[in-house]
């Protein structure tokens, strides 16, 4: 197991599909400071927790890189050498998920940091001020890896690069179009704990439960679906 995930770390640190996908979300950010009415930091900090570029590009690389190791045999050669499923699983999962991590906070770099140097944060550093930020950082990045936990199921079930890229991208898209007709998403709490709105904290534990869950029952069904399959 252990050789496994530093065998996937290391692939992770040279792995260029995660570099490409960086690079669009670098010209999707440099794009979005020449277009969009924001007048500070902290007020691009807060709109980025209703962009979904990240997720966009979560979805690309879940396809891209789970659905390649199936295409091009990484997976069955793993299993072949006598690896168990489980360990070939949760060594995918945890460099999927630090890859996902890694897109998530670039989106928020590269939409934040410019903003915050041509126009300043525009608020005071105050102890209630980080708070907020780390808080919403960390809220953000659990709803985006219970999303990623989703795309990762889809990509094992479908073993097929280009499919499986089409449909979490389709996928991502469907969420995308609910959360903008849903005043309770994942998003809705992470923009109003960004803003500074009131919000009840039942609501907040309550959708940290739910995308646990989400994440839970994704990684079960990978699981499942995974110790069943024929690898040809």
């Amino acid at each position: 197991m252990f050789n496994l995930l530093k065998s996937e770390l290391y692939k992770l640190k040279y792995d260029k599909l995660l570099l490409i996908i960086s690079g669009m979300i670098l010209l999707f950010g440099m794009n979005n400071f020449f277009l969009q009415n924001v007048t500070s930091g902290h007020m691009a900090f807060v709109q980025n927790t209703k962009d979904y570029v990240a997720l966009f590009a979560s979805a690309a690389y879940a396809g891209m890189s789970i659905g390649g190791d199936f295409s091009k045999r990484t997976i069955h050669k793993l299993v072949m050498a006598g690896h168990s499923r489980i360990a070939v699983l949760i060594s995918k999962l945890i460099s999927y998920f630090i890859g996902c991590t890694i897109l998530y906070l670039l989106s928020l770099v590269i939409v934040t940091i410019p903003y915050t140097i041509a126009m300043g944060w525009g608020a005071a550093f105050t102890a209630s001020e980080i708070g907020m930020t780390a808080s919403t950082i960390f809220i953000s990045l659990l709803f985006h890896l219970c999303t990623a936990g989703i795309l990762f199921f889809i990509a094992f079930c479908i073993k097929e690069t280009g499919i499986s890229t089409a449909v979490c991208l389709f996928v991502i898209l469907v969420v995308v179009l609910a959360s903008d007709n849903a005043g309770t998403t994942d998003g809705a709490v992470a923009y109003a704990i960004s803003g500074g709105t009131a919000i009840a904290q039942q609501l907040i534990i309550q959708t940290c439960i739910f995308a646990a869950m989400k994440l839970f029952s994704s990684v079960l069904g990978t699981y499942i679906t995974f110790r069943k399959a024929e690898l040809k």
